[in-house]
């Protein structure tokens, strides 16, 4: 006589996806009323003229620390 094989319908947790669904539910609607809530500023127009000074500052710092102004080596203490 043969043995019939029993098969079992698999037992899904759901409970971890429906918290994770309400998290993003409660994150949107909190980020939807802080999008209404934001404020409108006026910031000031800037009557400046923009500095040239004609050429390119270059400062290059090296996996190891050395520090190069303008190709030239230099020191942390300026010297």
């Amino acid at each position: 006589m043969r043995r019939r094989k029993t098969y079992r319908a698999a037992d899904l947790d759901i409970t971890p996806l429906i918290d994770v669904l309400f998290m993003l539910i409660i994150f949107f609607v909190l980020m939807s009323s802080f999008i209404h809530g934001k404020l409108d500023v006026d910031l000031p127009s800037g009557r400046g003229k923009p500095f040239d000074s004609g050429h390119e500052i270059v400062l290059t710092v090296e996996k190891n620390g050395r520090i190069f102004w303008a190709g030239k080596s230099i020191t942390r203490g300026g010297t």
